[in-house]
């Protein structure tokens, strides 16, 4: 969309929150830009009436331009007027300020009693308030900039020319970049333009502000140029500035909640959940019209024959992550494609694959991973497998787990994931155990022994090996080819002690000899693993997550059961 189609939406959507607020509101909004205005002003003068005073006791005279216009003024007055006078902005400023805060949280609280709706989101009533001050500040800021700019024309209309030529041209150039980041290609650019915008505007402020400064240097250079005036000028553009940027960061935030702004402001208008500028940049990219030019940038940069593959899309469960599975003569590929301004996802499913290549029995081998045309991608070698059908998925889960207990990762892989994130053992500290106390039925005497033993069921559990725990077996992830299984993704990635992953009953359904046997041969740092130790393990992601959900009774019955396990474990 064009700049110029933004400001004209944002114009229509302003003057349709106002014409709102204004019925609601009438007297707290129209109150509410005055006092807006006064408490602007006065924020100024609280600075450069204080300022005079004390130039003035410093100079020990009256200034010869004041007593040009008083010639009885005397010094004990002028320092008797700037001091009432700072006294009386100061008061103005204060009070200004705690009546439109009060005006606010009234027009606030009106407007969604009005509303009539159940509770939307947290917070509504401060939103609500600030909602409604923006809109009086808005407001407030285009009377500044307009009275301001036609005053400054008045001063010196030479200097507020040039002043509006360049603010036409410095729009017009944004328009012109803004345009260029409509292309898909630019949606990174675009994110970051969007996120820099507050240093934009500083940046253009600023060289406005510097080239009216310097062509009033030029102006005292070349004729008798009016002092008075001129520290007029400076100190009108540099809050003109400050004023147009407060409304237009104004203006942005009312555009971007529009949706919630709506829902609040218009009972006829029901709340519907928005999706951010990247997210809808990056799954318009994915449409069938824009898909080919990524996969073209894509096949460039790789030098692989994408083009002559047939590509499907493949669901995934996980946002923002695109994934397409490739077939020619009997030959899969998997292209992931992610955002690049969120590569979070990209980032771990790279490490993974590069790490685990040709040696873990559920990865696939990365061909190419890169950025292009703004996305960042990755493609994995074939064969991707089918999807598990729902009869067999108990039994591939269990072999995903096994497969995954079994494989002894490298020591630096396991040292940079056991850094990243906490273990289950390690979320389970002393202070959110005693919450259990709340529980209605506790056993007192099982909790106390849960809390002595709890540093001894630590250092027992910090002794068993660590596994890769991809932990996303949802079944979409999970494929299966004649002689292996893939997971697709590896972005959802921990350290975690051996056990984890699987219930103590379904543990408890597998064959202990061939459980054992399988990790013990698998893995050298395994061979003293009990089926004991991966009951308790497996025990405690359950406990835990009562705990976090604030279940206590449900944790607090699981803490016979876990004694139990810690006992047989620890003895």
């Amino acid at each position: 969309m064009h700049l110029n189609q933004l400001t004209g939406r944002y114009i229509s959507w302003l003057s349709t929150l106002t014409g709102k607020v204004q019925k609601l509101c009438f007297w707290d909004l129209y109150a509410s830009i005055f006092l807006f205005l006064i408490n602007q002003v006065t924020q100024v003068l609280v600075v450069f009436v204080p300022l005079k005073l004390l130039v003035i006791i410093g100079s020990g005279s009256v200034p010869g331009f004041i007593q040009q216009f008083v010639p009885t003024l005397t010094y004990e007055d002028m320092i008797t007027y700037l001091a009432l006078g700072a006294g009386l902005v100061y008061f103005l400023y204060i009070v200004s300020d705690v009546i439109l805060t009060r005006r606010a949280a009234a027009a606030g609280k009106h407007i969604i009693r009005h509303a009539n709706k159940v509770s939307l989101f947290d917070k509504q009533e401060d939103f609500t308030k600030d909602v409604f001050t923006r809109v009086a500040r808005s407001w407030g800021g285009y009377i500044m900039v307009v009275g301001g700019m036609a005053l400054g024309f008045l001063l010196d209309w030479r200097l507020y020319l040039v002043l509006t030529v360049l603010m036409v041209l410095q729009y017009v150039g944004v328009g012109l970049v803004w345009q260029r980041l409509q292309r898909p290609e630019n949606i990174a650019k675009r994110a970051e333009f969007i996120t820099r915008r507050p240093f934009l505007l500083s940046t253009l402020s600023a060289i406005n502000f510097a080239v009216v400064f310097l062509m009033m240097v030029y102006f005292f250079l070349t004729e008798d140029y009016n002092f008075l005036i001129a520290i007029a000028i400076i100190l009108l553009t540099r809050q003109v500035m400050i004023r147009f940027n407060l409304a237009i960061s104004d203006g942005f935030f009312l555009f971007q909640q529009e949706a919630k702004i709506s829902a609040l402001f218009f009972s006829e208008v029901k709340l519907q959940q928005q999706v951010g500028h990247e997210d809808k940049s990056f799954i318009e990219l994915l449409l069938p019209a824009q898909r080919g030019q990524v996969f073209s940038a894509i096949e460039r940069d790789t030098g692989l024959p994408l083009a002559q593959y047939a590509w499907q899309w493949n669901d995934t469960g996980i946002r923002n992550v695109a994934s397409f599975i490739g077939q020619r003569d009997g030959n899969e590929l998997l292209l992931k494609i992610y955002p690049v301004k969120q590569e979070k996802n990209f980032l771990s499913d790279q490490l993974m694959l590069q790490e685990l290549a040709d040696s873990h029995p559920l990865a696939m081998n990365m061909l190419a991973h890169g950025e292009t045309f703004g996305v960042l991608y990755l493609i994995a070698e074939g064969p991707v497998g089918e999807l598990v059908p729902g009869a067999e998925r108990a039994q591939v889960v269990n072999e995903v787990r096994l497969k995954s207990w079994a494989y002894e990762p490298d020591d630096s892989l396991l040292d940079r994931l056991s850094r990243s994130a906490p273990m289950v053992h390690e979320r389970l500290d002393a202070d959110k155990v005693a919450l259990l106390a709340i529980a209605d039925d506790i056993d007192t005497e099982a909790l106390s022994e849960f809390e002595q033993r709890l540093p001894e069921l630590v250092t027992h559990i910090d002794q068993l090996p660590l596994f890769i725990w991809n932990r996303n077996i949802a079944p979409a992830n999970i494929r299966k080819t004649d002689d292996k299984l893939n997971l697709l993704h590896w972005q959802n990635v921990i350290a975690e002690p051996i056990g984890m992953g699987a219930s103590p009953a379904e543990i408890a359904k597998m064959d202990a000899d061939e459980l054992l046997s399988a990790i013990h041969e698998g893995r050298k740092d395994a061979k003293h693993v009990r089926v004991c130790d991966l009951m308790l393990v497996a025990a405690l992601p359950a406990f835990e997550g009562a705990l976090n959900a604030q279940n206590f009774n449900a944790a607090a019955a699981q803490l016979g059961n876990l004694n139990k396990l810690i006992n047989e474990c620890l003895q």
